[in-house]
């Protein structure tokens, strides 16, 4: 990534806190400091040791399922210390944290949210994980991060009988603002197993208890349901207004976003997806991010197919990781607008590919597979970007139009009763390389191998036909 200086929802995906004020020594006296609005006073006494770590954790009783544990800590992580370094916050840890166990006797789900969590300062850069084993010894099975907004975080697990688990709950320190002042944290535990999907719609993990109509999520209207045996994520004359937090964030392998009329995101980030992406359907959307970008292909690809797309950021519209991740961005006749006024509109991919559609505006803009963007006379593109289906065209058999050869080494022939006619060539990045007129003989030995979309206009119409160079 190009050094991009990311809000909370990036944040969300990547797991890169910050914020600042306290004392950054582990009080092993009972007492801790407890900041009232911003300031230093009241001093309250802790149990000594109790949740410092694992030998001295909070325990979560099971005996009896379902439990309903609730913990609030009106002094936070304050006064236990930073035993667990640089494990939930991705290497950014150095905050204090708390400790809790959980063991069941039989297969059990624990559903864990933190809520109410908020440093001295007013920060709440904090995040919460779950454990097989103790966090000095293991990564995370599972974790949720607050991404520096005062929500509640949640996560789920399915727990193994007889295993020891341990949840973190940490604070990513800057200065002398080290531990949260205070938080409550639920855990509840049942056997009745419920199946969550890793897909969240704005900020709320989909289930299914609530995929069959995602519109009781605050924020959400219209139609937004969820078909996990499709994986396809339906949103029809659908809205997702929220100030804070993502409006559809999916780590679902081939996920699909389907659009049914027309739909519009406002939230700090409009997509975010880690694995295979596919926008389809006959619909629109205008996603509008109050953040820094709108699409994050986050280390994956994405196509969009047969809809239409508008994609705003005040920093990128259209972003990847930093173009060397698998973020590949196909267009399939589809119309797409990106506007990225500050860094780039379409920005950080590692390749364009455009099938039946070319850039149209600016004039002359082009992929760089260099700079991995889209530019204009060698600098990345922060005005809108607009790419549009082709004119209509015909496949060029139903013109009675002979090609040969194909694939062509060299000379490409072109036999056809026009007279009148004219040329052009465009490979998958929608860049045009080739143009002539009335020409029926067209030398291909400078083209690069690959793919290539010939295109014949005529007094009869539009005619097109894909060619590989050798």
């Amino acid at each position: 990534m190009k050094t991009k200086t990311l809000p909370s929802i990036l944040l969300i995906m990547l797991g890169v806190f910050m914020n600042g004020a306290l004392n950054a020594q582990k009080l092993t006296n009972t007492q801790v400091v407890k900041p009232i609005n911003n300031q230093l006073s009241q001093t309250e006494t802790l149990n000594k040791g109790l949740g410092d770590d694992c030998n001295n954790p909070y325990i979560v009783e099971t005996d009896v399922l379902p439990v309903n544990y609730e913990d609030t800590q009106e002094n936070g992580t304050c006064g236990h210390g930073n035993t667990y370094d640089g494990e939930v916050l991705t290497g950014y840890d150095n905050g204090e944290d708390v400790v809790y166990k959980i063991q069941v006797a039989e297969e059990a789900q624990a559903i864990v949210t933190l809520d109410g969590a908020i440093s001295a300062d007013g920060s709440y850069w904090h995040a919460v994980a779950l454990y097989e084993g103790c966090p000095d010894s293991s990564s995370p099975l599972t974790f949720a991060k607050s991404g520096g907004a005062n929500n509640p975080i949640t996560f789920n697990y399915i727990l193994e009988p007889n295993k020891e688990y341990f949840v973190l709950v940490d604070y990513f320190a800057v200065g002398d603002d080290i531990c949260l002042s205070s938080y409550t944290i639920n855990i509840d535990i049942s056997t009745d197993i419920i199946d969550f999907y890793d897909l969240y719609v704005a900020g709320t993990q989909v289930s299914e208890l609530n995929a069959g109509d995602l519109s009781v999520i605050s924020g959400v209207g219209g139609s937004v349901t969820y078909d996990n045996t499709n994986k396809t994520l339906a949103l029809e004359n659908a809205n997702i207004n929220i100030t804070e937090n993502v409006g559809i964030k999916s780590n679902i392998n081939d996920f699909k976003l389907k659009l049914i009329g027309d739909n519009t995101i406002k939230a700090e980030a409009c997509l975010i997806h880690s694995k295979p992406t596919e926008i389809i359907g006959d619909g629109s959307l205008t996603a509008f991010a109050l953040g820094y970008f709108s699409i994050n292909l986050y280390k994956a690809p994405l196509t969009i197919k047969n809809c239409s797309l508008d994609a705003t950021g005040t920093q990128w519209g259209i972003v990847g990781e930093d173009g060397l991740s698998g973020e590949n961005l196909i267009i399939e006749n589809a119309t797409v607008k990106a506007s990225g006024a500050l860094d780039g509109s379409i920005d950080d991919i590692a390749s364009l590919t455009l099938n039946n559609c070319a850039i149209t505006s600016p004039e002359g803009a082009v992929f760089d597979e260099n700079l991995h963007a889209v530019t204009l006379n060698g600098e990345v593109v922060q005005e809108q970007i607009i790419i549009e289906p082709s004119s209509s065209t015909q496949d060029i058999n139903q013109a009675n139009i002979e090609l040969y050869p194909n694939p062509v080494s060299d000379i490409l022939h072109i036999n056809m009763a026009a007279n009148n006619f004219s040329i052009e060539l465009y490979n998958i990045h929608g860049q045009r390389v080739l143009q002539t007129q009335n020409k029926c003989e067209i030398s291909t030995s400078n083209l690069q191998s690959g793919v290539y979309m010939l295109k014949i206009t005529t007094p009869k119409g539009v005619y097109s036909r894909s060619i590989v160079k050798e």
